[in-house]
């Protein structure tokens, strides 16, 4: 069987998952070709990359351009595709799927953008209308494609285990106590960088706190911050060498980092909110607190962080290689 893998934006974790999906098809001997933005996370045999325009948008173009090229070429049996960014750009691509014989399988990561700078939904119905299979990651987003889509038979299926390779540099530079860091796109205002950054303010005895990723502040005042992307190696050495990833989210579908924190066994504490209540088992693999906590609600879930946190840990480790099974099992399936 041949199939096509169609990777909007080729890193974080979508892309995480997009990993798992061609071990999956490849394991089980189909013919696979990804097709995804070049100089990024997905490289080698069998990935396809346009080239990059003077514009985001017009490589985005050029990539649906692709992918639709990529599909009339190969004739393939099955095409998954990662999301969506702005469907009116991807048009390309639907048209090709509508004369082609493949079955499609579109893998909803958000019902919606969580800004507008994200990208746009508009357009997006007969993709899903017209999909062999529609999959989501959470029952929050599945209920909400759902409504809106008129499919009533959403998959839901866990995210995959994130692909940590060999650890590279911790970032964090040594210091005492316990550390608890935010990491990721940490400019979105939903990510709720600046709870982060008013307890570091005020104050956790026995705690530092750290921000990594595009958004953090060099030099900002009682953070450790670590500004711009980290390669893998680094992002898994700098997480795993903190005691708590801290997710104060406002929204969420669902997310990568948990998984990925709690891969490399660093406790997960986050806002109760969207699909990240599907995510964590509170009080045993991570911690959940409510969407309107105050300092002393954080500061109590570090309290238990301090005291359980090697058992937490374990549990997440243990949650995730459960999760990673149950994954790969649907996809099979659904393949």
């Amino acid at each position: 069987m041949s199939v096509v893998i169609v990777d909007w934006l080729g890193r974080a974790g979508i892309t995480q998952s997009t990993r798992t999906w061609l071990e999956v098809c490849r394991a089980r001997g189909h013919a696979t070709t990804v097709v995804t933005r070049g100089n990024r996370e997905l490289r080698g045999d069998g990935v396809r990359a346009p080239a990059e325009g003077p514009h985001p948008l017009l490589t985005h173009r050029r990539l649906a351009v692709l992918a639709a090229r990529t599909i009339d070429e190969l004739e393939p049996d099955v095409v998954i595709v990662q999301n969506y960014v702005v469907p009116a750009i991807e048009r390309p691509l639907d048209r090709a799927l509508a004369r082609s014989r493949a079955r499609s399988i579109v893998v909803m990561h958000d019902h919606l953008h969580h800004s507008r700078l994200a990208g746009s939904r508009a357009g997006l119905h007969p993709r899903l209308r017209d999909a062999g299979a529609v999959v989501a990651h959470s029952e929050f987003v599945a209920e909400r494609v759902a409504a809106t889509s008129g499919r009533p038979d959403v998959v839901v299926v866990p995210l995959p285990a994130p692909h940590v390779g060999p650890l590279g540099a911790n970032r964090i530079p040594p210091g005492e106590g316990r550390t608890a860091i935010g990491f990721g796109v940490v400019k979105r205002g939903y990510k709720g960088a600046d709870v982060i950054r008013s307890l570091a303010g005020r104050g956790v005895p026995g705690w530092r706190f750290a921000i990594a990723g595009v958004g953090a502040r060099a030099g900002s005042s009682h953070v450790l911050s670590v500004p711009g992307y980290l390669d893998g190696g680094d992002l898994a050495a700098t997480v795993a060498g903190a005691d708590s990833a801290l997710m104060p989210y406002r929204f969420a579908t669902q997310s990568g980092a948990i998984a990925f924190a709690q891969s490399v066994g660093t406790v997960p504490v986050a806002t109760a909110v969207g699909g990240l209540v599907e995510q964590i088992d509170s009080g045993r693999d991570g911690i959940l607190v409510p969407p309107d906590a105050g300092f002393d609600a954080w500061r109590e879930a570090l309290e238990v962080v301090a005291t359980d946190g090697p058992t937490l840990a374990a549990n997440g480790r243990s949650r995730v290689a459960r999760l990673d099974a149950e994954f790969r099992g649907v996809a099979g399936a659904l393949l």
